[in-house]
């Protein structure tokens, strides 16, 4: 996911995406409404995050697959996704005011 990405989860502007905007993006991402997430519709600057929550392997995260991976992003178990733990989880940092 890339820095973007990020911010369009976070619905409602307060800089962490909760568990409810992290699940909602899943159709805001499978762009083609085909029931999976490839790793070009999320955008993914980094393969290792992608592989991560694809369990199947098979490079389409399914809904089920994209769900649980909000618990990879939220290290602190507070509900949210922070910029950290974002940054953390995709093994790079963004500057979230180029976007």
């Amino acid at each position: 996911m890339s820095g973007f990405l990020f911010q369009q989860l976070d619905t409602d502007g307060d800089g962490k995406p909760s568990r409810a905007e992290y699940n909602a993006g899943f159709d805001v991402i499978d762009a083609d409404k085909d029931g999976f997430i490839t790793r070009k519709e999320s955008g993914a600057v980094s393969l290792s995050p992608f592989m991560l929550l694809d369990k199947g392997g098979d490079g389409k995260l399914f809904r089920t697959e994209y769900e649980a991976g909000f618990d990879l992003f939220d290290h602190d178990g507070d509900g949210f996704i922070s910029r950290d733990e974002f940054n953390g989880a995709v093994g790079m940092t963004f500057n979230f005011d180029d976007y």
